[in-house]
């Protein structure tokens, strides 16, 4: 994460072991505990990952 940070942000995402794939990333002011969900296509591979931030109601 040190190669991707400034001063309001850092990321990372890269495979951690065989199958499975790491995303990482800070949040700056939050308190780390999001949901996040998988956007699965008509096979069942994954195709997105969605991260909701509670920032409405």
């Amino acid at each position: 994460m040190e190669k991707s940070y400034e001063d309001t942000r850092n990321w990372l995402a890269t495979r951690f072991q065989e199958k499975v794939d790491l995303a990482i990333f800070s949040t700056r002011f939050g308190d780390g505990v999001y949901p996040t969900f998988w956007g699965m296509d008509e096979n069942g591979d994954e195709t997105c990952l969605v991260t909701d931030f509670l920032l409405t109601d």
